[in-house]
């Protein structure tokens, strides 16, 4: 069977659907499937649709990942550089095998067809390579999801040897700041992808406005008066109509309930006079739009007269007043596709309905006769106890509960780069989550992409000592200092050691400290025998022989004597531990962003949870997500600090660590934590007696 067949109908697929609108795009995609299984299995002979259905089904099931068994591989240094490497093959695979060459790209019937000709003329411009794009909105920070967008768009084309653009959506001047402008360019960056060519829509205002002339000239576009609430009534008329429709029942269309003069009877002449007297600023905002005269009889709402233009009275980052009119993403992305040769347009799920084959994306470039991309949709990246919408995003920046765009809590690419995240991590983790078309309700679990910075730094990051909520011990027996010799990286010797100094004084983890013995507890416990003593990291064994404890009943010193060199240590619990000269830095200790995020046993995204339990989203905001703690570290950090050779490092038994990028100073270092290690101790000791 051609796979140029079995391709369309598994476009035309959808996993279960969960939402109202997963639920919407079902059913489109349910009448879609049913005239194409008619049609083509008229077309090849077969005796019904169903049995073609059956064949498609039958293909499809063979497709499906088989699990594999775990390969050997060298060491645990590389073991996850050679996983990406073989998840980076599979989507490049995947990609071209359900993309097809650009030669090809004849279309798929309705609305998407590609005479010859135009195909041919866009392969001379583009020189046969694929030509994708990466089309931010500049109106907030790029987030995680974005990251997932780029890695498919840039990455494949780099992979393939073909281009991508960075193009800026900036046809909403309201929300959009050469701010956003600037962090998205940073971003991009940042990652490592280099652009074919950064456009901006605004580049082709010009362009689309003739081409709206021509759209009326057509009759297909038209100018509408109709009020804001007037337009959601045409639609909720056509909505119930099509419902009734797809139930089975015998309804007349609404024809009074839809009726628009502007539609029926206004002349293309007319029209354009209008519209022209809307580009100079004789209308409110509000009072006149331009449309697209799409189908109502199609049961797909994106038929259902699309706006075109609207009004807005504000300056835009780039064209500043120019313009008072700005085309709307249904009107202008498809258009700026075709202008711009992309040989494929790449999305996430909810823009599937747009742009299946007769639906508005290709509408409008076949009544136009522009060239066709196409067309293909992934999920969406959703992570657990987070949230990924700009609008809630904003809302956290806005009212106080995070600080600032770029929060070490938040999923935007740049609080996930003060956090201490590297670009390589994140790509890789983007690699994990490949180009699956599965329910956009799907939910990554947010320790996949803490594994992927955790693995990294677990091979580079080089260990140090640091102590989260100290308690004070003093060495009664003490002579005098001694040198320990520490590796830097127990696992790689070619990262060397360093001089640690066993002082009469030092700082052990407070939580390894407790007079009463409990079962599984490893520490110092006076009242056990086989406690009384604890093994330093690296050095000597220390036994209890007395403490003090403030007002409050809160232990303040711990008075030891140090064993021999060669006392037996077996079965000790090890104990890390800074000197005297220890010095105090302030930590940021981040934990779950939202919590009270799962839903019948399974942790989803905060978005998701709010919906499922009624409540706002913002009432699932997890006031705990920061901690702030002194941590006591050695001394010799402080120069790598302002070196700034050292990415990362490992406070053993504690977690990862790197400089904060905006509060840090000389003075005052602050320290963010990347990553806790495989247990969290995220949770402060306490230091009471118990």
């Amino acid at each position: 069977m051609a796979e140029e067949l079995v391709e369309q109908y598994q476009l035309l697929c959808i996993d279960k659907p969960t939402t109202e609108e997963e639920k919407q795009r079902a059913t489109v995609l349910s009448a879609e499937r049913k005239v194409f299984l008619e049609d083509k299995s008229k077309s090849l002979g077969y005796k019904s649709a169903n049995e073609l259905k059956k064949e498609l089904e039958k293909i499809l099931k063979k497709r499906e990942p088989k699990k594999e068994k775990k390969k050997a591989v060298p060491s645990k240094v590389e073991k996850e550089s050679v996983v990406e490497e073989e998840v980076h093959e599979e989507v490049e695979d995947t990609l071209r095998r359900v993309l097809g060459e650009p030669q090809d790209n004849l279309g798929r019937g309705d609305y998407y067809v590609n005479d010859p000709e135009i195909l041919q003329s866009h392969l001379d411009k583009t020189g046969g390579k694929y030509q994708l794009r990466f089309p931010p909105e500049p109106n907030g920070w790029l987030h995680i999801g974005h990251a997932k967008a780029m890695s498919v768009n840039f990455g494949f084309a780099e992979a393939v040897g073909g281009n991508c653009y960075l193009r800026f959506d900036d046809t909403n001047p309201e929300a959009e700041e050469q701010e956003y402008i600037d962090g998205i360019l940073e971003n991009v960056a940042w990652l490592g992808y280099k652009p074919f060519r950064i456009t901006y829509t605004s580049n082709y205002f010009d362009v689309l406005y003739c081409l709206a002339q021509e759209l009326i000239r057509r009759g297909k576009a038209y100018m509408c008066f109709l009020t804001e609430s007037q337009v959601k009534s045409q639609r909720n008329a056509l909505k119930d109509y099509h419902n009734a429709k797809g139930r089975g029942e015998d309804i007349e269309f609404p024809a009074m309930a839809v009726f628009d003069k502007g539609r029926e009877e206004t002349s293309y002449s007319e029209s354009l006079i209008e519209l022209e007297h809307m580009r100079q600023g004789r209308y409110a905002e509000g009072e006149a739009s331009l449309r697209m005269k799409g189908d109502f009889h199609s049961p797909n709402p994106n038929m259902w007269d699309h706006m075109a233009y609207r009004i807005k009275y504000c300056n835009h980052p780039r064209t500043k007043d120019a313009w008072c009119i700005y085309p709307t993403y249904d009107y202008s992305h498809c258009l700026v596709d075709s202008i711009e040769s992309i040989s494929h347009s790449l999305c996430t799920l909810e823009f599937e309905t747009r742009q299946s084959s007769n639906s508005s994306y290709h509408w409008l470039l076949h009544v136009l006769g522009m060239y066709h991309p196409k067309t293909y949709e992934t999920s969406r990246c959703s992570i657990s106890c987070n949230v990924m919408s700009k609008r809630r995003l904003h809302r956290l920046v806005q009212e106080g509960y995070v600080h600032g765009w770029d929060d070490p809590r938040l999923l935007t690419l740049s609080g996930l780069r003060r956090r201490g995240y590297t670009a390589s991590s994140v790509k890789a983790f983007c690699r994990k989550l490949g180009v699956a078309r599965s329910s956009n309700e799907v939910c990554v679990m947010s320790e996949v992409l803490e594994g992927c910075i955790r693995s990294e730094l677990d091979a580079v990051a080089p260990r140090r000592l640091g102590i989260l909520a100290p308690i004070k011990i003093r060495i009664s027996n003490f002579v005098e200092p001694e040198d320990v010799l520490v590796p830097n990286h127990p696992q790689n010797p070619e990262m060397g050691e360093r001089v640690v100094s066993l002082t009469e004084t030092i700082y052990i983890p407070g939580e390894k400290f407790r007079l009463d013995m409990i079962k599984g507890y490893k520490g110092m416990v006076p009242a056990s025998p086989k406690n009384a003593s604890i093994k330093l990291l690296n050095s000597r064994v220390l036994t209890y022989v007395s403490h003090t404890v403030n007002e409050d009943g809160v232990v303040d010193e711990i008075v030891v004597s140090m064993e021999p060199m060669d006392f037996p240590h077996k079965g000790m619990s090890v104990v890390t531990w800074v000197p005297s000269d220890a010095v105090t830095v302030e930590t940021r200790l981040f934990g779950r962003l939202f919590s009270g995020c799962d839903v019948d046993g399974t942790v989803v995204h905060a978005e998701k949870a709010a919906k499922e339990k009624g409540v706002d989203f913002v009432e699932l905001f997890n006031k705990d997500s920061l901690q702030v703690a002194e941590m006591k570290i050695e001394k010799g950090i402080l120069k790598e600090i302002q070196e700034g050779n050292v990415h990362a490092w490992q406070f053993i038994t504690v977690g990862y660590f790197c400089v904060d990028l905006k509060d840090s100073t000389t003075e005052h270092p602050v320290l963010n934590m990347i990553v806790s290690l495989k247990e969290d101790k995220t949770k402060l000791a306490n230091n009471k007696v118990e």
